[in-house]
């Protein structure tokens, strides 16, 4: 299932676009080592940062609304909260 998602690593980012992907695991893939603080292409992650995941294209369609929240967990993991 195709979603968009988009990037946010907490008071030191500003809200990233909306990028499109061919599933949820991909996201997971590209963002999970930022989430958690682990990629040196996203210094100063903090706590706060999570990824926003929608099921419609938000360019073209002006209803749509995260589906999913991607975060890092405490052991290291990612949790995925159902907006």
């Amino acid at each position: 299932m195709k979603v968009w998602a988009s990037f946010y690593g907490g008071s030191s980012y500003s809200p990233g676009e909306y990028e499109e992907f061919s599933s949820v695991d991909d996201v997971v893939r590209e963002y999970g080592a930022a989430l958690r603080g682990e990629d040196p292409d996203f210094p100063c992650v903090s706590k706060e940062a999570e990824v926003l995941v929608c099921s419609t294209d938000p360019w073209h369609d002006e209803d749509a609304y995260p589906f999913l929240v991607l975060k890092a967990g405490p052991r290291g993991g990612i949790k995925r909260e159902r907006c």
